[in-house]
């Protein structure tokens, strides 16, 4: 359990210039964010949890993509 919340609407996505790109759907809470303008994107969860590991590949790749990689 984590002691942070990041409401969708909330301050800290508003003032970073960030948007939600995740959202738990069982319970509506931010689980990934964004930069507008910069190269930055954190996410939140349990990537191996149901329905698998693999269906997240693109986050990696994105990351590859932002760093110079493949």
């Amino acid at each position: 359990m984590h002691a942070t919340l990041v409401l969708e609407d909330g301050a800290v996505v508003k003032e970073t210039g960030s948007r939600v790109s995740h959202v738990n759907l069982s319970d509506n809470t931010v689980e990934g964010m964004k930069h507008e303008k910069l190269p930055f994107s954190s996410v939140e969860y349990h990537r191996k949890a149901y329905p698998g590991p693999h269906d997240n590949e693109y986050l990696v790749d994105e990351f590859l993509k932002t760093i110079g990689g493949k």
